[in-house]
């Protein structure tokens, strides 16, 4: 038994990371859904490597009446395997290999119908010749069991005729395996065929070889039943004999092997490599792209849900026209607080109201906000965005939900709304005093004091200028109507501010609550959720390099074809 090649020990740590990296790998959907069949194909793999120092296999295939047994009784000088009219729904296999080689590598489907036939033909040491089932017989097991010895091949010889060169299936089934061993076509019974027709069916042959992706694959003809009689004298039979004993050293087998264990590996890694989309890194940047379009209309979403209990609820409205509306001085002012006292003599809400003194205000803010509930299902909402992109780009649902999964946690959303209940009383209340306060304020005290105080001037000026004048007027009956028209003049202005200017400066208000909010959200919920895409697309970029690195490391091990 000889040591591993170099190239099969560096094949042997290639494989080993491919294992570790499919049983963890869990960002890329494709390559979790066929976890195991990449994982059995590994080990498959790893029983190759395993073989990578045995004895070449050969194995003799095509269909009924092809002549494979006959060709085998040609190579052993004696009839050794019993041919097709003999053995029509056979599953044996006739493994024809020296005495001191042990057929233990030849697989469980192999071994479980051999039929040793040992020699003691020292150029055939390391090589065993296995005459497989006809693919075509009359038992259809016998072609699974033919698929199942191919995998454990390492030089298929296919035996064609004149009646039939290959079936499709046949062609298919050697296709769907052609990575990974190599390959010799065998066209028997030349003595059946005018010796002027062979080039050109030789030439048809080797046609339907390239189509089915045997571009190049040597062909050998013969008959197997004059070489039974005459081994040196028939056809290109010597060659093939000379194939086995003196070409396939023990150097050659190793290198088939070799590099049909790399074909393997290499087969395996591009398999994994088209489970993930063309360019894995550009797929993670356009999700991560998205979501981050998409976090600040989350973040306005989440603000909105938790200011909606505020901005909808009429205690806090009317404290809002209360705080605002009171600020007001000078003749507007005083008719303002009039009106608000009227107005919370037939209201009980505004009197209760009325009388809230800035703590007691801040208390009635408490507990207003949104509901935990409206967060949660607005955290869930983007949650599950954020997945759909990411599966639609080829990220692994479940993966996505784990990554994203601490924005949704109720912990999560019972903090945010803690910190939120704990200082949006008292952010809505500061607001409110900072609004009466403001320059807007002032410019409307303004505004709404100068026609009532024009009117009052004009009035004075009136009484004053008469008086001067020496004119006599009813001045009762003046004031009289002169006040009823100043208050008209003023409750028309109290209903156009409310509506014009104390409605949207609680907007605005409401606004700049928002700002905060938003702020609160994106330090707790946000924060995770950014966090979680990250840490998402960080595991898939690593995934997707691991893969690139082990084809990478593949390719360099790439040996010159053995002629």
């Amino acid at each position: 038994m000889t040591s591993p090649t170099p190239t099969a020990a560096a094949v042997s740590t290639i494989l080993s990371s491919l294992d570790s990296f499919l049983r963890a790998a869990r960002s890329w959907e494709r390559v979790v859904t066929e976890r195991p069949g990449l994982l059995a194909r590994a080990a498959g793999l790893a029983d190759l490597r395993g073989a990578a120092s045995g004895p070449l296999r050969v194995l003799l295939v095509g269909g009924t009446g092809a002549g494979k047994s006959t060709l085998l009784n040609a190579l052993a000088g004696a009839d050794i395997a019993r041919v097709s009219a003999a053995r029509p729904t056979t599953r044996e296999f006739t493994c024809w290999h020296h005495r001191e080689t042990a057929l233990d590598t030849l697989g469980p489907a192999v071994l479980a119908g051999a039929v040793p036939r040992p020699h003691d033909r020292e150029a055939l040491r390391d090589k065993i010749v296995v005459d497989a089932p006809d693919f075509d017989s009359a038992v259809r097991e016998n072609r699974d069991l033919l698929a199942q010895a191919l995998e454990v091949a390492d030089l298929v010889v296919t035996v064609a005729t004149t009646e039939k060169y290959l079936t499709r299936e046949l062609f298919a089934l050697l296709s769907e395996r052609r990575v990974g061993r190599e390959f010799v076509f065998v066209f028997n019974k030349t003595d059946q065929l005018d010796p002027a027709d062979l080039p050109r069916v030789l030439g048809d042959l080797r046609g339907e070889l390239a189509a089915a992706g045997f571009s190049g694959a040597r062909v050998l003809a013969l008959s197997a039943r004059n070489a039974l009689r005459n081994a040196t004298a028939e056809g290109e039979f010597p060659q093939l004999r000379r194939i086995l004993e003196e070409e396939l050293d023990r150097a050659r087998i190793r290198a088939i092997k070799s590099r049909n264990l790399l074909a393997h590996l290499e087969a395996l890694l591009g398999r994994v490599g088209e489970l993930l989309p063309a360019d894995p890194a550009a797929a993670v940047a356009a999700w991560e792209a998205d979501c981050a379009a998409a976090h600040g209309d989350f973040l306005d979403d989440l603000a909105r849900r938790l200011l909606a209990g505020l901005e909808a609820d009429r205690e806090v409205r009317n404290l809002a026209s209360l705080t605002l509306g009171s600020s007001f001085s000078f003749l507007y002012g005083v008719a303002s607080s009039l009106a608000y006292a009227l107005r919370a003599a037939v209201r009980p809400d505004y009197a209760r109201l009325r009388g809230t003194g800035r703590e007691a205000a801040r208390e009635l803010l408490r507990g207003k906000g949104g509901s935990a509930a409206a967060a949660a299902e607005q955290a869930e909402l983007t949650l599950r965005a954020h997945v759909h992109g990411g599966a639609r780009r080829g990220l692994a649902r479940a993966a996505l939900e784990e990554a994203l999964a601490p924005a949704r946690r109720p912990e999560a959303l019972a903090t945010l709304l803690e910190s939120v209940e704990e200082r949006l009383a008292e952010r809505l209340d500061e607001a409110f005093r900072a609004a009466a306060a403001g320059r807007r304020q002032r410019l409307a005290n303004l505004a709404l004091n100068l026609p009532p105080g024009g009117f009052s001037a004009y009035v004075v000026g009136r009484l004053v200028l008469d008086y001067a004048q020496g004119t006599t007027i009813p001045v009762l009956n003046f004031l009289g109507a002169s006040g009823a028209l100043l208050a008209a003049l003023l409750a028309a202005e109290f209903y156009v501010a409310e509506r014009l200017y104390v409605s949207r400066a609680a907007d605005r208000c409401f606004a700049t609550v928002a700002g905060f909010l938003r702020g609160e959200a994106e330090a707790g919920v946000g924060a995770r959720l950014i966090e979680g895409v990250r840490a998402a697309a960080e595991a898939a970029r690593a995934e997707a390099a691991e893969v690139a690195r082990l084809r990478a490391a593949a390719t360099t091990l790439r040996e010159p074809a053995v002629a």
